[in-house]
């Protein structure tokens, strides 16, 4: 099987967006955040499923850790990610471009921001027991099982070109022991359609002006789009949006300028994602997240 080691997931997951689109948006403006519990208030995540499928392949993973982190503080950001602030939050996006600090930071530091250097704990995995997903027309079982505290889960099926669900099913989660005992239940998403930008044409990211992006709705909890711009230099900007399953929506302006300018290499991302929060016995507000996404993307090249 494969085994990832939670540093590389962990430095990867802001950039690619191959992990949760969960967030806690402004409780005065009571918007649907896309996430289900049963009525259940969570405030804080124990540990995170994450099935994950595109247009050609498909993999999962699961995060369990001794100290539940609180969904407050995520402010956008994918549980279990690298703790960047953000450079400007508008609307529902969220702009983070590459800070930096001087003198750099220490080792066993990151710069999250300008001039502020957070210490870094490596994220270490507890064994919670076997997880069971079921009800998939792809895969009839999909098994995760703990391997050791510095890696992530593993996996049956591994990463790779199998796709885990087809899409429309109802997935069924179970498994874990004692208080990470959990069973629930949740739809996997439609694969993606995307009109706009057209993916026979080569992605440019416009130097001025908004960025728009249609796709075939399908009413599902929420889309997250990403536009992501990096230059030889190491630069880097990341647009991440968490919008309605809608069928368009248009990245402001103000943010499409800000991203590291030509020459760069550019990609775009459109997630569809179906989310579900179950409790855990680990006291008051404490569960467990399980999330089915399906990505379309595209990779493209911005000359000088």
């Amino acid at each position: 099987m494969a085994r990832i080691q939670l540093a590389l997931l962990l430095t990867l997951g802001l950039l690619i967006g191959c992990t949760t689109s969960l967030a806690v948006l402004d409780p005065a403006a009571a918007p649907d955040d896309g996430v289900g519990s049963g009525g259940v208030n969570i405030t804080h995540l124990a540990g995170a499923l994450f099935l994950h499928d595109f247009p050609a392949s498909g993999h999962g993973t699961l995060n369990v850790v001794a100290e539940p982190i609180s969904l407050a503080e995520l402010d956008g950001r994918e549980p279990f990610s690298l703790p960047y602030e953000p450079s400007v939050r508008l609307g529902s996006c969220w702009l983070y471009l590459k800070p930096s600090c001087t003198p750099a930071c220490a080792d066993g530091a990151l710069c999250t921001a300008p001039g502020r250097c957070t210490p870094i704990t490596p994220l270490r995995n507890l064994d919670m027991g076997e997880v069971r997903v079921t009800g998939s027309r792809a895969v009839p079982l999909i098994r995760l099982w703990f391997n050791r505290p510095e890696y992530s889960y593993d996996v049956d099926p591994a990463p790779g070109a199998a796709k885990l669900y087809v899409g429309g099913e109802r997935l069924e989660v179970s498994g874990g022991r004692g208080p990470y005992a959990l069973r629930g239940s949740w739809p996997a998403p439609l694969p993606v359609v995307v009109y706009e930008p057209a993916e026979q044409q080569p992605l440019h990211l416009p130097t001025s002006g908004p960025f728009a992006v249609r796709w075939e709705p399908a009413g599902a909890s929420l889309m997250v789009v990403q536009l992501i711009a990096s230059r030889a230099d190491g630069t880097w900007g990341n647009i991440r949006c968490l919008v309605p399953d809608s069928g368009s929506f248009t990245v402001p302006a103000s943010l499409v300028e800000a991203l590291p300018a030509p020459p760069r290499s550019v990609r775009y991302e459109l997630e569809r994602d179906e989310e579900l929060l179950l409790p855990l016995k680990l006291g008051p507000g404490v569960g467990m997240l399980v999330h089915a996404a399906f990505t379309a993307w595209q990779n493209g090249t911005d000359p000088q």
